[in-house]
């Protein structure tokens, strides 16, 4: 039965379509965050912010996107040192896109992390209605 549950999960994880990112947070001496690193992403990461996640895993985003966003990488250790979920809409200038992200924090080894599930917002069409 666990085994079952297990792959369920695992199979609703890598075909959801929203992108799904763990990340732990590092901070410099001062407590301040300074970089996170990846500890897990699905497929549709990959589709939403245009890099290869599996890839990133084990590395900081200094080290995949040297020119990150600072302000993205302030928004993610905000949330995971405030220990609060979070909801926001946002610019990415490290990927390039207009962001619709779900912050959940969580702990892993006492370290303050977090998990993401984000989409790419695409911009609204107006439908024209007319009356007959």
């Amino acid at each position: 039965m666990r085994c079952t549950r297990v792959r369920q999960n695992t199979a609703l994880f890598e075909n959801m379509i929203e992108g799904f990112s763990m990340h732990e947070v590092i901070t410099d001496d001062t407590g301040q965050v300074v970089d996170f690193t990846f500890l897990d992403t699905n497929q549709a990461y990959d589709r939403h912010t245009g890099m290869n996640g599996r890839a990133c895993i084990g590395k900081s985003i200094l080290e995949v996107a040297p020119h990150a966003d600072r302000r993205q990488i302030e928004l993610y250790g905000k949330v995971a040192l405030k220990g609060e979920p979070e909801t926001f809409e946002y610019f990415s200038q490290t990927f390039g896109k207009h962001l619709r992200a779900h912050f959940l924090p969580i702990s892993v080894a006492l370290q303050p992390s977090l998990r993401i599930l984000q989409s790419a917002k695409t911009p609204k069409t107006r439908c024209a209605s007319s009356a007959t």
